[in-house]
C-alpha cells in the first residue's frame, strides 16, 4: 500500500501503531497498560504509518515525551496491529456476545497521521471511569470488564517493533543539497 495524504475513512488493510511508553514493556514484553484508557479518555491514540507525514508525527511526539523516546539508540516501540483485525474484536460474557464494537477512526488533530481505537456500544462511545445508560449492557457487565477484554485482544493483536526516530523532511533536504 502507497503513502498517503490523510484521509476520512482508516481502511480495513491498513495498519495503525500504538506508540509505546518504556513503562509497557518489562523484559522485552509488552503489557496490558499499553492498550489502557486513561480516565475520561474516549479512545485509545494510534498513529497511521501510511499517512505522508507518519514519520515527522512520531518524531515530534516521541520528542516532547521523554518515557517513549531511547535517547540513546534514538529509538521508540511500537505496537502495530491490523486494522481488520482490531475492527474484528468481539466481547463475549457468559456465552453471550455483547451489543459492543471496536473502531478504528482518523482523528482531528494537530497530526495528520492521529488516529484512535473507539469501543462502543449501542453507537455510544465507552469512556473510562463513565458508565453508560442503564440498560445498554447486561446487569453483570461492567464498563471496565468491557475495556478490559478489548484490551486483552488488543494485546494479542500487537506485534511489538523497534523503530529509529526519523525525521523525513531533513533526510530529504540533506539529500537534495
Amino acid at each position: 500500500m502507497s503513502v498517503v495524504e490523510k484521509k476520512n475513512i482508516v481502511a480495513d488493510d491498513e495498519q495503525v501503531a500504538r506508540i509505546v511508553s518504556h513503562e509497557w514493556v518489562i523484559d522485552g514484553e509488552l503489557q496490558l497498560a499499553a492498550f489502557a484508557l486513561a480516565p475520561r479518555e474516549t479512545y485509545l491514540s494510534v498513529n497511521r504509518p501510511i499517512v505522508e507525514t507518519y514519520d515527522e508525527d512520531v518524531l515530534q511526539f516521541v520528542s516532547t515525551h521523554p518515557y517513549y523516546l531511547d535517547e540513546k539508540n534514538q529509538s521508540y516501540k511500537r505496537a502495530l496491529l491490523e486494522v481488520e483485525g482490531v475492527r474484528a474484536i468481539s466481547v463475549e460474557r457468559d456465552g453471550m456476545r455483547l451489543n459492543a464494537n471496536v473502531e478504528v477512526e482518523p482523528r482531528d488533530s494537530h497530526t495528520k497521521s492521529h488516529a484512535g481505537i473507539f469501543v462502543r456500544v449501542n453507537g455510544k462511545n465507552v469512556v473510562h471511569g463513565k458508565q453508560l445508560p442503564e440498560g445498554q449492557l447486561p446487569y453483570n457487565v461492567s464498563e471496565e470488564y468491557l475495556l478490559q477484554q478489548v484490551q486483552w485482544d488488543l494485546l494479542e493483536l500487537a506485534e511489538l517493533q523497534d523503530c529509529m526516530v526519523s525525521n523525513k523532511k531533513e533526510e530529504n533536504k540533506k539529500n537534495a543539497d
